[in-house]
């Protein structure tokens, strides 16, 4: 009796120890990147100008300029609204107007509706971006598009076609 009482305890001992290995602390906040589908490129303030907003090479090493903090927002007809603040800069991706879908830039975080994105999941891991101020404003769906090369101001906001790779991001 004695032996099986010990076996039990050790068994317990064991499943309780191994329960406080694995469990690890929760973290004030997590991180992520954007990278667009076509080369892996990561969506990210260029400069300090405002209107910077820019697709190029991820690094292998952790870069807070290319670290976005998501904050849902809620949701609109089943998809997620999302708040996207920069990690270096602390400033929000933000749909600049320019009378329709608009342009990207990164300002001080607000409750603007241009400061919010609608998330169209497309496949497994791949989303586009749709502007919530483009769509209360204009009734139009644009997206956050990637357009070529890695030069300063190679994103804006296009209508939305999710049949495009350049409006796909992991």
């Amino acid at each position: 009796m004695t032996i099986r009482l010990a076996r039990t305890a050790a068994a317990v001992l064991t499943t309780v120890l191994i329960g406080l290995l694995l469990t690890s602390p929760a973290q004030a906040a997590s991180y992520r990147q954007f990278k667009d589908i076509t080369n892996g490129y990561c969506l990210r303030p260029g400069s300090s100008d405002s209107f910077d907003v820019r697709a190029n090479p991820c690094s292998t090493s952790p870069t807070t300029r290319r670290d976005w903090t998501v904050i849902n927002r809620g949701k609109l007809n089943g998809h997620s609204l999302w708040q996207l603040q920069d990690r270096g800069t602390g400033r929000c991706l933000s749909r600049g107007d320019n009378g329709g879908v608009g342009y990207i830039e990164h300002q001080s975080c607000s409750q603007a509706n241009d400061q919010i994105w609608e998330v169209f999941p497309i496949a497994s891991g791949v989303i586009a971006f749709g502007s919530y101020g483009a769509w209360t404003e204009y009734h139009l769906h644009g997206c956050v598009t990637y357009l070529g090369g890695t030069r300063a101001l190679n994103t804006d906001v296009r209508t939305c076609n999710t049949n495009l790779a350049s409006q796909r991001w992991r």
